[in-house]
């Protein structure tokens, strides 16, 4: 059986992680994301637990994988600096991930499975949505 993972709660298990600095980075606390090695998260803005609008940035080390997953509300994504596949599926198939690069906008469905695999520079994305929301790793 799959187990929603609060977002929230990930983040906390290693508040002292600290993804490389950037220029979106700075001061800005990440954890790590215990089903997807390399990836940190950091909430910026809301509770995630909450009936709230929340923004969260994720960094995704040099040609790192988020692993397929699902969350239950739609989220709206930018992608603040390098590149990422972004897919959709229940397996990674880069052939059909679209890459965006920094600057690009587009949108998560609620409910359906996605993946990311970051560029040879990494990448750092934003993400928002409105909760209470949940990440439901498939693998």
């Amino acid at each position: 059986m799959r187990t929603p993972l609060s977002l929230v709660a990930l983040s906390l298990l290693s508040a002292c992680a600290q993804a490389p600095q950037t220029q979106w980075q700075a001061g800005n606390r990440y954890g790590a994301i215990g089903f997807a090695s390399g990836v940190e998260a950091s909430v910026l803005d809301g509770d995630l637990r909450q009936a709230e609008l929340y923004t969260i940035r994720v960094a995704i080390m040099p040609s790192g994988t988020m692993p397929p997953h699902t969350h239950p509300d739609t989220r709206q994504m930018t992608v603040l600096e390098g590149e990422v596949w972004y897919g959709f599926g229940e397996a990674i198939d880069l052939a059909t991930a679209p890459l965006y690069r920094a600057g690009d906008f587009f949108i998560v469905p609620g409910g359906q499975p996605h993946y990311a695999r970051a560029g040879t520079e990494g990448v750092v994305y934003q993400e928002s949505g409105m909760g209470p929301t949940a990440t439901t790793p498939l693998e």
